[in-house]
């Protein structure tokens, strides 16, 4: 059984920027970093549904668009 390789959070970053801006397609990335391609769907999913964080204030809850 093989161990289990970790990504940087800096790399998984920069595949998903590549991905949502379709410049390659999952199945390209997937050969060329040797990572399956449903993790890559999987690491899209979850930059995709956390978006709104990226302009979350948490001072009392404000949004930073509505200060």
């Amino acid at each position: 059984m093989g161990t289990r390789r970790k990504f940087s959070p800096e790399l998984k970053a920069q595949i998903v920027q590549v991905i949502l801006k379709e410049e390659k397609p999952i199945s390209q990335l997937s050969s060329e970093h040797g990572i399956h391609p449903v993790q890559l769907s999987k690491w899209k999913r979850k930059a995709v549904q956390n978006f709104s964080q990226l302009f979350a204030d948490d001072r009392k809850g404000v949004n930073q668009d509505e200060r």
